[in-house]
């Protein structure tokens, strides 16, 4: 399995305001100016303590997850897109203070890595105009498809096409 990618798009879902607590993840690989590879999980948080204002967002239950794998196991699953790529999110901040308070929690050595957030590369392509700062707003502006908004894999997927149609 080939790990060197453009670049990777990542997107996490939490349970509560606790950012160890995410309950989905999903990562896009790009090469080539291309969609390549796509990853998706439910990860049971450390404890099945979910907000209503989480759930209203997202749509995942404390029952969605309860026989899904913790992150230390999801990690095992995506630690390889990591690897010399660049990470890139909408709102980077959150996600890797997510991805940062999960290894955290679950004692895993953090990975050496770089990454972007979206919203500034997005912001230049703008040229200026005012547009709003979510993923919805600057996806409705470059007139990509955003299928199920606070889905992992749907954001993730949304966020590559949005550095895509920004290059």
């Amino acid at each position: 399995m080939e790990s060197n990618f453009d670049f990777v798009t990542i997107d996490f879902e939490t349970a509560n305001n606790n950012y160890n607590s995410a309950c989905s993840v999903g990562l896009v690989a790009v090469k080539n100016n291309e969609i390549v590879e796509t990853f998706y999980s439910l990860i049971k948080p450390p404890t099945l303590e979910f907000n209503t204002k989480n759930i209203e967002i997202h749509g995942i239950t404390p029952e969605n997850v309860r026989d899904s794998s913790d992150f230390s196991i999801v990690w095992n699953e995506i630690k390889r897109y990591f690897n010399e790529n660049m990470i890139i999110a909408h709102n980077a901040i959150f996600d890797m203070t997510v991805l940062k308070s999960c290894l955290v929690h679950y004692n895993i050595e953090s990975p050496d890595f770089n990454y972007l957030c979206s919203i500034p590369i997005s912001t230049r392509a703008c040229r200026g105009k005012k547009v709003g700062q979510s993923l919805k707003d600057r996806a409705s502006y470059f007139n990509i498809e955003l299928k199920n908004h606070h889905n992992g894999l749907s954001d993730a997927i949304t966020c590559a096409e949005l550095v895509l149609a920004c290059i």
